[in-house]
């Protein structure tokens, strides 16, 4: 009943936010004609500087570093399982990102993957906020953590926690979102336009919760990883993806010489003995030793009880069928 009702108000709808419908075929064309330069095609290039915007109104200082991708559709279980690892790093790597900026006041920070379809493009962003004063410091602690992430990988623990935290919130999405009407047809839209099978989000959601659970690996969450970061873990260097979009906003303040200090931030590079030191620190927090225990016997905890939104979970996603 919810499909013959998604597929009577595609013909009933002549524009949607600019798409094209044709009733009779309840077919959908991409608004975007143009050809996007991904950001992995241009490893030969030269990172640009960024572009400065400032104001007096601006109390903190934000980075927002953007790259292009082809959308590939996904038309069969391993392309589920593909989406699957991916949300474990995105979780793994969020969840870490909020633990550093619950440690100070007005700051954020924020791995996303989107699939923009009427843009006909997926991207993903590294987005990264704190006051004037603390921007240094901070920045260099996230883009540590992401080299960590890309050189060593993510620990047992921490995609152990992933797996239990994101079968939870993708449940609870389904539950609170994945019934309604709209949603139903902003998905098979977006199927359409990609031509990608349709599947519908609670069969979507067991598949996903199943593979994560029983197929996954961590050796698969760290190969994804290098993956997901290379961009920004070799931000400047040479046979490196080169970003699509590089901003830098904030008070007047922020003149030449400030926006190259930050700039040379997500260019330094940290020691493998930093970067080790971090992994056996991180690996540690996962798993801590029992109280009485004369061997110092270790068991798995999770690593963190804050919580990504929802929405980021799910649109980071690919809307595609098993």
């Amino acid at each position: 009943k919810a499909e013959e009702t998604v597929l009577s108000a595609l013909g009933d709808m002549r524009s949607r936010d600019g798409w094209t419908l044709e009733p009779q075929e309840c077919s959908v064309y991409k608004r975007f004609q143009g050809k996007h330069l991904y950001s992995q095609n241009r490893r030969d290039e030269n990172v640009q500087t960024p572009k400065v915007f400032s104001h007096q109104t601006l109390p903190d200082i934000e980075i927002n570093i953007a790259s292009k991708d082809e959308i590939i559709p996904t038309e069969s279980m391993s392309d589920l399982l593909d989406d699957a690892v991916e949300k474990l790093c995105l979780m793994i790597i969020n969840d870490l990102f909020t633990s550093i900026c619950n440690r100070q006041s007005s700051a954020f920070a924020e791995l996303n993957v989107e699939r923009r379809v009427s843009e006909g493009c997926k991207v993903t962003s590294f987005n990264i906020k704190s006051e004037k004063d603390s921007i240094d410091s901070f920045l260099g602690a996230m883009m540590k953590e992401i080299q960590r992430f890309y050189h060593k990988g993510a620990t047992e623990g921490e995609v152990k926690a992933a797996k239990r935290k994101l079968s939870m919130q993708m449940r609870e999405f389904v539950h609170h979102i994945g019934s309604s009407t709209e949603f139903a047809i902003d998905s098979l839209m977006e199927s359409e336009m990609i031509e990608e099978p349709y599947i519908r989000i609670d069969s979507k959601v067991e598949a996903l919760d199943d593979l994560s659970e029983n197929a996954v690996t961590t050796e698969m969450v760290n190969h994804r990883m290098k993956d997901l970061l290379e961009m920004f873990a070799r931000f400047g260097e040479t046979n490196a993806p080169k970003p699509s979009s590089y901003f830098i906003s904030g008070p007047r303040a922020l003149n030449k010489e400030r926006v190259d200090g930050l700039d040379a931030l997500l260019r330094k590079r940290y020691s493998d003995d930093d970067l080790q030191r971090l992994f056996e620190s991180q690996n540690a927090a996962n798993h801590p030793p029992r109280p009485g225990d004369a061997d110092n016997s270790i068991i798995g905890s999770t690593t963190s009880t804050t919580t990504s939104t929802i929405p980021t979970t799910i649109t980071s996603s690919t809307s595609g069928s098993s």
